[in-house]
């Protein structure tokens, strides 16, 4: 070990001793190494910071980790100084790590969850990667965690503990701040994730979800179609989404990524992505030839890649369907707490297709349910599309909201009997 000033050739073409003192060592692999000793004024701190560096390559030598005195030096260190003695290989990332700010580390993994993809082989949404990030960052400033060294499995349970949500948002939450640890640890920034052992809580609906009828659809069609813009969705518009939603069963999220290229009208089929479905298959849906027609007119000069309809976020698009069940008269909760939601509208393909007499490999089959391992139905019953056919076009003849719409211009009294 030797602690220097090295020389140094200035502009002036002289040489100069460096004012800042180095080490030069062999590391746990008889490599000769050399690093800039920091904060050390005098000699004598200078002899510390190599004593305490040898003391590092004999415990890695031995593949001991570092005691306590020598952790405690560590966390004491520069962060330029520790990560060169992450690169030599004398140090674990979690060093480095301790003296990042958490803030620096949900940054990066928020660029993580957004550049690579999930499991299922696609991007993550970025909803996703909001909601998560978000979580996380509550967590953090209500801890009031400032280094991965603050965090601890008991903080984070409190801090759960005190929300008051949800148990299914309550695991969403701890769900976020697990895959975070999990994260840290893999990437190496981390030794081990304090959160690992915390158990998600059960939970259960709260509230019961019906089926909208026959009539109260037809109702919620004529007054979406007569009804006013709501944030930016004309009554039309929030007619033919909901006719979609009740003959195809795609759901919100789903509905949103229906481009009309999505369309292939001359089969009446509509095809969304894998990336785009909640079971992350692609999701080919039959429709009426009748209803084919009436989707091509209405899709009439849209480009291939647009959106079919123009809908604002979910909070928004929500509020609009219960303004539209309010006019077609339609509660929302019944009394005996039973809810009429968005999610209804499939709901009601499903009654739709009990009502046809559909057999129960139909019904899983147009709904993109799994038969939880049933290999009656999985693997030995087969169907093909002519067979579907049959019980799509056995659907109710729901009206078609532009036609709702040109009929009470042309006789507007029958626009009063419906409002």
């Amino acid at each position: 070990m030797r602690i220097f000033k090295p020389m140094y050739r200035g502009r002036d073409g002289q040489m100069h001793q460096a004012r800042k003192l180095y080490l030069d060592f062999r590391d746990h692999r008889q490599v000769r190494r050399r690093i800039p000793v920091e904060r050390c004024r005098t000699e004598k701190q200078a002899e510390r910071f190599g004593q305490m560096i040898e003391s590092l390559v004999v415990a890695r030598h031995y593949g001991q980790r570092p005691d306590r005195g020598l952790a405690d030096w560590l966390h004491g260190l520069p962060k330029s100084t520790l990560r060169k003695l992450a690169e030599i290989g004398l140090i674990d990332g979690e060093y480095v790590t301790a003296t990042i700010p958490l803030s620096q580390h949900v940054a990066d993994f928020a660029k993580w969850l957004t550049t690579t993809k999930a499991r299922h082989g696609f991007a993550r949404s970025p909803v996703y990667v909001h909601n998560t990030t978000t979580q996380v960052e509550y967590i953090i400033d209500a801890c009031g965690f400032r280094l991965w060294t603050d965090v601890t499995k008991a903080a984070v349970e409190t801090c759960l503990g005190k929300l008051d949500v949800a148990s299914k948002t309550f695991n969403a939450y701890q769900a976020s701040f697990k895959l975070f640890g999990d994260w840290m640890v893999e990437n190496g920034r981390a030794a081990l994730s304090p959160v690992k052992g915390i158990k998600p809580v059960r939970w259960t609906r709260k509230s019961q979800r019906r089926a909208l009828t026959q009539e109260e659809a037809t109702c919620l069609l004529r007054a979406a179609s007569l009804g006013p813009a709501y944030y930016g969705m004309s009554g039309v518009e929030r007619g033919v989404l909901y006719l979609t939603a009740l003959e195809t069963g795609y759901r919100l999220n789903e509905l949103r990524c229906l481009t009309v290229g999505c369309f292939d009208l001359d089969e009446a089929t509509v095809c969304l992505g894998a990336e785009h479905t909640k079971n992350h298959m692609e999701a080919i849906q039959l429709i009426k030839r009748s209803r084919a027609e009436q989707y091509r007119t209405f899709l009439a000069g849209r480009a291939p890649d647009g959106s079919v309809f123009s809908m604002p976020g979910d909070n928004e698009v929500l509020a609009a369907f219960r303004e539209d069940l309010k006019a077609a008269g339609i509660k929302s909760v019944d009394d005996r707490g039973v809810k009429v939601t968005f999610h209804s509208l499939r709901y009601g393909l499903a009654s739709a297709l009990d009502r046809t007499r559909a057999t129960l490999k139909e019904r899983m089959t147009i709904l993109r349910h799994s038969d939880k391992g049933n290999l009656t139905l999985g693997t030995y019953t087969t169907l093909e599309a002519v067979d579907l056919r049959g019980a799509v076009e056995r659907l109710p003849d729901y009206p078609w909201p532009p036609a709702i719409k040109q009929a009470a211009e042309q006789q507007p009294e029958a626009r009063k009997e419906v409002a």
